[in-house]
């Protein structure tokens, strides 16, 4: 029986993405390496971006991530919904990128039908260690989220937030001001 070339070429795109995503996660592969295998895969990467072994993308050709990004080992992106992440924007270890849910369930089955939404997040943002990033949040520019927070919720700019779910803790200073010079003033 003869394949069709659609389906020849479904299996070759099955394959070759399985590869990638081998690939994306090796540490033997070099970090600078693994933005060309995103691109390959069908993702917008930026210039200058570094990614540490470990990750995994899925729906890679709806992520979309500006220059100058770093993404440290183990970060996940769930990218069904799409993800848009700004220049100059560093991810650390184990951070996961969240765009998928379920709306509630019967008592016999909870998770119920699944449904994405987009996540964002501005340039200049830091997200740090073990950071979880739920469906449909808007993170702003300059933000920084404490280790271990979960962000079920839009995030304004410049400022920081911690906790479980994410809170504002206070303001950060505008660009150009180094906290070091703003907690001087408050001396």
């Amino acid at each position: 029986m003869k394949l069709s070339s659609l389906f020849r070429l479904s299996i070759l795109k099955a394959m070759t993405s399985g590869l990638a995503d081998s690939l994306l996660a090796s540490n033997v592969v070099p970090d600078e390496a693994r933005s060309r295998l995103l691109r390959l895969r069908g993702s917008k990467v930026g210039e200058l971006c570094t990614f540490s072994s470990g990750l995994q993308a899925s729906s890679a050709e709806r992520i979309s991530i500006g220059s100058s990004c770093y993404l440290n080992k183990g970060c996940i992106l769930q990218a069904e919904g799409g993800i848009e992440i700004g220049n100059h924007a560093y991810l650390g270890r184990n951070v996961t990128l969240v765009t998928i849910n379920h709306v509630f369930g019967p008592s016999g089955q909870r998770a119920g039908a699944k449904y994405a939404s987009p996540i964002s997040i501005g340039s200049g943002s830091w997200l740090a260690s073990n950071v979880t990033v739920l469906p449909g949040v808007s993170i702003g520019s300059g933000v920084i989220v404490a280790a271990g927070a979960v962000v079920a919720a839009d995030l304004s700019d410049d400022a920081l937030y911690a906790g479980v779910p994410a809170r504002k803790l206070r303001d950060l200073p505008p660009e150009g001001e180094t906290l070091i010079a703003q907690a001087a003033k408050e001396l």
